[in-house]
């Protein structure tokens, strides 16, 4: 705030009074000796000489009254020299004291707006790290669903290496099967062909059975015609 020269001209006016006090007070000796001198004279001749020394001493009382006024005057400018010197140090220092305020206001201000733009970005940086943690969150989740997918691979794995293993026992018992099966089927076709022969000798036989039933044979003739036959 503005702050005014707190010395007033009343105040200065005194200073100076004071200061053509202690400057009189230097002469009250010599003018009572003057005046003893006046009330006490002896003779005519003397009274002469008091009123030349009388109008001596006021001549100099004069001289000294002038150069006193003439000091107190150059003190006097002085002093009020230094009063307006005084005024425009406090002015000056009142402009300082307001420049010093309006700069701790702007210091105040940039001040706040550091703290804004600081809470902004910590504000950012706790968003952030609220993100990271929910991103390692879910890559930790990540890691043990993997481990147990890999753990399912594997038991899989096992698994179809077992079924492989079983499928290639089947294999090779379905391929034994299967060689057992050429076999009878061979076997089969070896029948096959035994009966087919069989069967053309049977048909032989019956033709010549059928020839030989209009001729009578006997019971043990035939008997041992048919084992003939079979052989």
């Amino acid at each position: 705030m503005d702050s005014s020269p707190c010395i007033s001209l009343s105040e200065f006016e005194d200073e100076v009074s004071l200061e053509g006090q202690e400057s009189s007070s230097m002469y009250p000796q010599e003018e009572e000796e003057e005046i003893m001198r006046v009330q006490c004279p002896e003779n005519p001749r003397e009274v002469s000489i008091i009123n030349f020394q009388d109008a001596h001493n006021l001549e100099e009382e004069v001289e000294s009254l002038k150069c006193l006024v003439d000091y107190i005057n150059g003190r006097s400018r002085e002093v009020e020299s230094q009063f307006w010197d005084y005024c425009d140090a406090k002015e000056q220092e009142s402009l300082l004291q307001k420049l010093k305020l309006e700069c701790l206001g702007l210091k105040l201000e940039c001040l706040e707006a550091q703290n804004q733009r600081l809470e902004a970005t910590i504000s950012k940086q706790q968003g952030a790290l609220e993100s990271l943690e929910a991103m390692r969150a879910e890559l930790k989740c990540l890691r043990r669903k993997a481990k147990k997918l890999s753990k399912l691979n594997t038991l899989h794995l096992h698994e179809a290496r077992r079924q492989a293993l079983i499928l290639d026992a089947r294999d090779a018992e379905l391929s034994k099967i299967n060689e057992e099966l050429i076999g009878v089927k061979d076997i089969a076709d070896q029948l096959l062909k035994g009966k087919k022969v069989l069967d053309s000798r049977m048909d032989s036989f019956i033709a010549n059975y059928q020839s030989a039933s209009e001729v009578s044979i006997s019971a043990p003739h035939l008997s041992t015609l048919y084992a003939s036959c079979s052989y």
